[in-house]
């Protein structure tokens, strides 16, 4: 390895980790968070069973990489049931048929609840920062679920300040070499179509959802607690700080997917409540 590459090796791990020490400080609970309930869904019975014995844990990344790869030490929470209740089924079949789900994951999906006495530190998901941010520098409400009345002026600064002629390889996910291919000339030709579009462009752009969440991971150290706050408020999912303890474990069959309403209000009324699995 030459001593370029070495260095270059050794500035981007430096800056992974001053980024990764600004992440740690987090926002802390008010009252209005801990007066919410809030889910977990997972979509296999090994995965529940763990939860039921240990807790909601932070997940082991150890083999988790790219954009979509989760942040260190964060449990992920929604106060949303109907978001929750993907994630258990293990995909958006809320009101159709789930056979193709049954042969992947099995019979049942789990959900669980989560008291918010259980909420110390946290932080907005960044999919929910990526995709709040999409709508606003794009013009359109591609994302329903948001509350965007608020004054959001401030995001969409901080976006045109940190994300412009920012690339995908200055936030530590490589070149665009990952999306090449050789021609039959032995030259790369990439293969992605947003090849050399800056960080910005591929949000508003919708690039791909990695594109989303990875600005939202990278912007969100950047924010101050308010700022952070003001997003769990429009409606952004949970990242908290360490584990998290549920107090309710339900059962949902697959067969009955066709019942269940989008907005999950019969949900506890079609599944069923367990303790142990």
């Amino acid at each position: 390895m030459s001593e370029n590459a070495r260095r270059k090796i050794i500035l981007e791990n430096d800056k992974q980790i001053k980024l990764f020490s600004r992440y740690m400080e987090m926002a802390a609970a008010r009252a209005e968070d801990i007066k919410k309930t809030y889910y977990h869904g997972t979509s296999t019975v090994e995965a529940a069973k763990s939860i039921l014995q240990t807790g909601i844990h932070t997940p082991d990344l150890k083999d988790r990489h790219g954009k979509l790869r989760p942040v260190e030490g964060r449990a992920y929470v929604t106060p949303f049931l109907e978001y929750a209740m993907v994630y258990a089924l293990g995909g958006p079949v809320v009101g159709e048929n789930a056979d193709w789900l049954k042969k992947e994951f099995g019979q049942y999906g789990y959900l669980f609840v989560v008291p918010g006495s259980e909420i110390k530190d946290l932080e907005p998901d960044e999919d929910s920062v990526g995709e709040i941010l999409h709508d606003i520098v794009s013009g359109y409400q591609t994302h329903k679920n948001y509350d965007e009345s608020g004054d959001t002026d401030w995001l969409l600064e901080l976006a045109e300040e940190e994300l412009v002629n920012v690339f995908p390889e200055d936030l530590g996910y490589g070149d665009e070499a990952e999306y090449s291919e050789p021609t039959d000339d032995g030259d790369i030709m990439s293969s992605d179509p947003f090849d050399g579009m800056d960080m910005y462009d591929r949000v508003r752009r919708y690039s791909e959802y990695g594109d989303l969440a990875a600005a939202g991971k990278y912007l969100i150290p950047k924010m101050t607690d308010e700022q952070r706050l003001q997003l769990i408020d429009m409606g952004c999912h949970v990242a908290h700080k360490g584990s998290l303890k549920p107090s309710e474990c339900w059962k949902i069959d697959r067969d009955k997917c066709p019942q269940l309403k989008e907005d999950g209000s019969n949900f506890f009324k079609i599944a069923k409540k367990v303790k142990t699995l």
